[in-house]
């Protein structure tokens, strides 16, 4: 069975220039569920409402969390946001590129975490309120 994490680009500002796109790092990021975690212990403490509810500030709690991780952030959550100036999802496109071949997605579908209605973070599973419990879900 092959597992499919979520993975994004990620353009963050310097600290000393938050908001300005002239002074920002572009990251690459594969959410684990360790920050899946920590996200969803962050969230409450920020007054953030479940993933069902609000799945742009989950996910940018995801991104944080996993910058956290690889020490290309070391701020608090609330510091962090006006430096996140842009992100996309890229799981398609790293699950597509098997042995560097890589297999466009789908057009007829929306990309995964696009905020489309018919597209949900891959989890299967939220706890009473809202967050995700499970980790992603299996494919293939």
């Amino acid at each position: 069975m092959t597992m499919t994490l979520p993975r994004y680009t990620v353009l963050v500002a310097d600290v000393e220039h938050p908001g300005d796109p002239d002074h920002a790092s572009e990251h690459q990021v594969t959410i684990l569920h360790g920050d899946q975690l920590r996200a969803e212990l962050e969230g409450p403490r920020n007054m953030i409402p479940g993933m069902d509810k609000a799945p742009m500030h989950g996910i940018t709690l995801w991104l944080w969390a996993a910058l956290m991780r690889t020490h290309a952030v070391d701020q608090p959550f609330q510091e962090f946001l006006p430096r996140l100036l842009a992100f996309e999802d890229a799981t398609q496109t790293a699950a597509a590129d098997v042995d560097g071949l890589a297999t466009p997605a789908d057009p007829t579908q929306p990309p995964v975490g696009s905020g489309s209605p018919s597209v949900s973070p891959s989890t299967s599973v939220t706890s009473t309120d809202g967050w995700p419990v499970s980790s992603p879900t299996p494919t293939g």
